[in-house]
């Protein structure tokens, strides 16, 4: 099994997401560092139907148990905070370690491709009344991945720059950035962090 604790960063003094965007346009570069997100944690098995939104500590799991599994899924608010269709140079998303085992593990990101109402999310269903595609989030294309321990403090870091921009173009829908990524290619790991521009 793989475990790893990511802190809720409006309850914690650590932050533990951030999705830094620099947006290029021919007379102005800028930088945005979006630290919060519209996230919460999905649980398998047993907790399948149980909204976790309230809870304080993030945390992703790997497990042959669904009980054990965690997800955590991320929407950041790109679409207040960059003009539409604006150029993205390049988009980062950091997560930060809280805890875990000591196993290292395969994280890979990928775009969410079904919105979520965080406060009524859960395993298996993407609002109160809508049910996910797929039990666990509805996920689109990769975005990237990276190598992640247990050291609490560590940071794995993930260019979005393609979702960023398909997002903001409007590609997908709504212009927000809806993410997730997965623990040793089978489970999501994220994080609950506030908004700042």
């Amino acid at each position: 099994m793989q475990y790893i604790t990511i802190r809720h960063l409006a309850r914690n003094t650590a932050i533990a997401a951030a999705l830094s965007v620099a947006a290029a346009s021919p007379a102005v570069s800028q930088t945005i560092q979006i630290t919060g997100s519209n996230s919460t944690v999905l649980r398998g098995g047993t907790y399948a139907d149980m909204n976790l939104s309230t809870d304080t500590i993030l945390s992703t799991r790997a497990s042959s148990d669904a009980s054990y599994k965690r997800r955590v899924v991320l929407t950041f608010d790109t679409e207040s905070t960059i003009p539409v269709s604006t150029r993205i140079a390049s988009a980062k998303l950091t997560l930060t370690v809280a805890g875990g085992n000591a196993e290292a593990r395969n994280v890979l990101a990928y775009r969410v491709n079904s919105s979520y109402a965080a406060t009524e999310t859960t395993w298996n269903r993407r609002t109160a009344s809508n049910a996910w595609a797929t039990a666990g989030a509805d996920l689109a294309e990769r975005s990237g991945s990276a190598t992640v321990n247990n050291a609490v403090g560590s940071r794995i870091t993930f260019d979005v720059t393609a979702l960023v921009q398909g997002s903001v173009n409007g590609s997908f829908g709504a212009r927000v950035s809806r993410i997730t990524a997965r623990t040793g290619g089978t489970i999501p790991i994220g994080s609950r962090p506030g908004w700042r521009r």
